[in-house]
Parts: C-alpha cells; sequence; structure tokens
C-alpha cells in the first residue's frame, strides 16, 4: 500500500510540474498603447511577482527610428519578451536594433533572452 502511495504522489506531482511548466510557457499578452509618434508602451499591472501577473509588473516601451526599434526594458522572462515582441510586431516589422536596460531590477531585463534570440544583433544597452 505505501508503494502504491508513493506512486500516486509521485505522478501527481510530474503532473503538476509538467503543467506547470506549460502554463509559464505563455505570457499573457497585454495591448500597445501609442504615447506619441513613433513611441509605445505595454502597461504592466501595478504591484509585486505573483501567479495571476506571471511576474509581469514593468511597462516596456519601443520606439520606432526608421531602421528599427528601440525596445526599453523587454520584461521579467523569456515568456515576457516573447509576448512583448508579438506585441511591438503589432504595429511594425522593423528589427529591434537595441535593447536599454533602465537598472538591475530583473522584472525589467529577463525578457533580454527573447530578444536576442529573434534578433541577434540587437545591441544590449545597460549600466554596468
Amino acid at each position: 500500500m505505501k508503494k502504491f502511495a508513493r506512486l500516486c504522489l509521485a505522478l501527481c506531482s510530474l503532473s503538476f510540474f509538467f503543467g506547470t511548466v506549460y502554463a509559464a510557457e505563455q505570457q499573457r499578452d497585454y495591448p500597445v498603447t501609442r504615447l506619441a509618434p513613433h513611441t509605445y508602451m505595454l502597461q504592466g499591472p501595478v504591484g509585486y511577482p505573483s501567479v495571476e501577473n506571471q511576474g509581469f509588473m514593468n511597462n516596456p516601451g519601443f520606439v520606432i527610428t526608421r531602421t528599427g526599434v528601440v525596445l526599453i526594458d523587454p520584461g521579467s522572462s523569456v515568456q515576457a519578451g516573447r509576448m512583448v515582441l508579438k506585441q511591438l510586431r503589432t504595429i511594425t516589422r522593423l528589427p529591434v536594433t537595441h535593447v536599454i536596460n533602465t537598472h538591475v531590477h530583473g522584472d525589467h531585463w529577463l525578457g533580454n533572452q527573447a530578444i536576442v534570440a529573434a534578433y541577434p544583433k540587437a545591441v544590449l544597452m545597460a549600466h554596468p
């Protein structure tokens, strides 16, 4: 009976783990807001990282130039970065040429991984 209980516990744990991993693979979309000509932002929810906001609580922005896009603070995870790119592509197909990370908090720069994967030549800029 103990072996059966351990097996059930192990299967439940695996099910929870893989369900959580799958859910974390997709970041909910946040709408793009136009602030000025060629200047946009995605407003994340106010609050601390949580399951509800999937750790997304910053306000990524981007400026469209003649040659490409300057992206500011692409988000808190690779999934957030992918979502930011998805939303950015609803506005322009120009490549991301630069990423500005305003400060050290991870909710502003951990999305860099998605940007570099999509645009390997993008220049990352941040304070040391």
